[in-house]
């Protein structure tokens, strides 16, 4: 294992960046709710106060003014909109393609970004080998604790143009006796397939090694079912979807929209862990019900869909 991965090193960089005021982190207020048979968590949390939206630029450093100086906020990157606002920040660069780097504005402990070198590949464009090859490794390296989700477009949830992936403590790392809400693919006994309420696409690994090239075969057939579903023939055209990777299987979900009545979600949201900034957001998704919203957010799910 690299020592730059080992799970409490990354927790003890975590918890000291919070310490220092440089990470935004508060622990949730958490709701859980049932739908349709499928459990949903709602994450209310002032860590996502002044992040950016979707667009908006980042806020310049603050500090006295300079005769003919611009101040200009630092990134990682020529490229970025991602704020790189202390050097602690940046934990190890992966396969010399990706900077693993804590979030500053942490939903959960810790909270991580998979960022590319290149800083002017895009959020847009689907993902690489190198791409998954450095979550792959991630998630090996740290024995599963972490599932790595990714927003491609806006459409799809994204908030930043700089290309980037992130990694999540995954729910049965945190709680492995508990029986609350866990990712769908993982709930045993199976859910009924028509209890997902949106189109989603499956690929399971059997507990067999997995290479980084069988690893982006098995995701280029999965976008290219998005593809199918959102009915985007062109393969140059851009096609926003949801990915979600763990050590057991990737899913892969067609994106329709960004937002249905002032609700919205990512990756996690979509897998039923929704990220709130106040108990508004909450009300607003308490109305809709999630299991119609995340029908509305992709496709409706009339029959199974897997592949």
């Amino acid at each position: 294992m690299s020592r730059e991965l080992d799970y409490d090193g990354l927790l003890s960089r975590f918890d000291s960046l919070v310490a220092s005021g440089v990470v935004s982190h508060q622990v949730s207020r958490e709701t859980e709710v049932e739908d349709n048979g499928v459990k949903f968590k709602y994450e209310i949390t002032e860590s996502l106060t002044g992040k950016p939206a979707a667009g908006q630029a980042l806020a310049s450093p603050k500090q006295a003014p300079t005769h003919n100086a611009v101040s200009r906020p630092e990134t990682f990157g020529p490229g970025s909109d991602i704020a790189n606002v202390h050097p602690d920040l940046l934990i190890t660069t992966i396969h010399d393609t990706h900077l693993l780097v804590v979030n500053k504005f942490s939903v959960f402990r810790p909270h991580l970004l998979l960022l590319t070198v290149d800083s002017y590949q895009r959020q847009p464009e689907p993902l690489s080998q190198a791409d998954l090859e450095a979550a792959w490794k991630l998630l090996t390296e740290t024995d599963g604790r972490f599932y790595v989700i990714f927003n491609c477009g806006l459409a799809a949830g994204a908030s930043r143009s700089h290309k980037h992936m992130q990694a999540i403590p995954h729910p049965d790392a945190l709680q492995p006796s508990a029986c609350g809400w866990r990712l769908f693919p993982d709930y045993d006994p199976p859910l009924p397939p028509h209890s997902i309420p949106f189109v989603h696409f499956i690929h399971r690994f059997d507990n067999h090694v997995v290479s980084g090239p069988e690893l982006f075969d098995v995701y280029l057939r999965l976008l290219g079912d998005c593809r199918r579903a959102l009915t985007i023939p062109d393969e140059q055209a851009e096609c926003p979807h949801n990915v979600v990777l763990t050590e057991k299987w990737i899913v892969t979900i067609p994106r329709s929209k960004e937002n249905v009545g002032g609700t919205t979600a990512n990756s996690a949201g979509m897998m039923g862990s929704v990220w709130l900034r106040d108990e508004q957001q909450l009300e607003q998704w308490k109305a809709q019900g999630p299991a119609w919203v995340l029908s509305q957010l992709g496709s409706p799910n009339e029959k199974p869909s897997c592949s």
